[in-house]
């Protein structure tokens, strides 16, 4: 080993006798670098005692300080740094010692993004400590916020969105992960509408919390309603109206879901007709209650009334009158239901004449100008 020193007994240099020098120093005793005596470095230092890098002997840097005691970045020995720092203690970023950074941060103690040793960023914050979004490590992104915390969406980890909200953490909308949206509401977290997950629309909202509509989940439209939670009609789930009101909570008419109207009121929960369910009324009343004329239902008149509850006539069913009345409760004819008037009274309740059916007058009944009845018989 051949050795120099400055004349003070400080080594300057030593080496291993072959020109192959093993280390240096400034002349003060600190060592300047040192070398493995084959050529390479191992070494260096400032000259403060302070080392700013060190080599595996092969030349290939292990770390490096930046001469203030401060370790600026480090490798595995293959070249590869395995984290690096901003000269003040504070790591910038570090990999997994294969050339693949697994996080970095802000060089002021904030991670700024991690990932999963495979190139996969896992996830990314806003330098300030919040998370900004989330990928599963495959390179999707499981969920985003807006850098307050809140998150924006989440996926479910293939790239289908699960939910959206507005970034004040009111859902916006909610995905069955498949593609379909299963509900939305207008951000004030009040659902706007909702479908069974099958892009079929079960029911709408206004928005205010009132239920719009409602389908049977088939795309039918079962009820609608004004949107000030009074239905207004419904139907069977066959896209057949079954009735409708008038948008107060009164009933205006009925169907029997087969596309014929049952009944009618007259808006104010008054029946104003029934029909027998085959297109034929039953029965017509005047809007207020009183029945005016019913029907057998096979579109013969059964019997009229004068809408104030007095019958006016009556039918056999066959639409031959049978009697009528003066709409006073007197009747005032009566036939034999084949046509014949049987007998007629004088609109008083006093018979004035009686036929046998056949045409016949059976016997009269006159006033003698007394005002007595005189019956005459045949």
């Amino acid at each position: 080993m051949v050795q120099v020193n400055v004349g003070a007994s400080t080594s300057v240099w030593v080496s291993v006798g072959a020109g192959r020098i093993v280390w240096v120093s400034d002349g003060a005793g600190t060592s300047v670098w040192v070398s493995d005596g084959a050529g390479t470095i191992v070494w260096v230092n400032v000259g403060a005692g302070t080392i700013v890098w060190v080599n595996v002997g092969a030349g290939t840097s292990v770390w490096v300080s930046v001469g203030a005691g401060t370790i600026v970045w480090v490798n595995v020995g293959a070249g590869t740094s395995v984290w690096v720092s901003v000269g003040a203690g504070r790591i910038m970023w570090v990999n997994d010692g294969a050339g693949r950074i697994v996080w970095v941060n802000d060089g002021a103690g904030r991670i700024m993004w991690v990932n999963d040793g495979a190139g996969r960023i896992m996830w990314v914050n806003d330098g300030a400590g919040t998370s900004v979004w989330v990928s599963d490590g495959a390179g999707t992104i499981v969920w985003v916020n807006v850098g307050a915390s809140t998150s924006v969406w989440v996926s479910v980890g293939a790239g289908r969105i699960m939910w959206v909200n507005d970034g004040a953490g009111r859902i916006v909308w909610v995905s069955d992960g498949a593609g379909r949206i299963v509900w939305v509401s207008d951000g004030a977290g009040r659902i706007v509408w909702v479908n069974d997950g099958a892009g079929r629309i079960v029911w709408v909202s206004d928005g205010a919390g009132t239920i719009v509509w409602v389908n049977d989940g088939a795309g039918t439209i079962v009820w609608v309603s004004d949107g000030a939670g009074t239905i207004v009609w419904v139907s069977d789930g066959a896209g057949r109206i079954v009735w409708v009101s008038d948008g107060a909570g009164t009933s205006v008419w009925v169907s029997d879901g087969a596309g014929t109207i049952v009944w009618v009121s007259d808006g104010a929960g008054t029946s104003v007709w029934v029909s027998d369910g085959a297109g034929m009324i039953v029965w017509v009343s005047d809007g207020t209650g009183t029945s005016v004329w019913v029907s057998d239902g096979a579109g013969t008149s059964v019997w009229v009334s004068d809408g104030a509850g007095t019958i006016v006539w009556v039918s056999d069913g066959a639409g031959t009158s049978v009697w009528v009345s003066d709409g006073a409760g007197t009747i005032v004819w009566v036939s034999d239901g084949a046509g014949t008037i049987v007998w007629v009274s004088d609109g008083a309740g006093t018979s004035v004449w009686v036929s046998d059916g056949a045409c016949t007058i059976v016997w009269v009944c006159v006033c003698d100008g007394a005002c007595t009845i005189v019956c005459v018989g045949e």
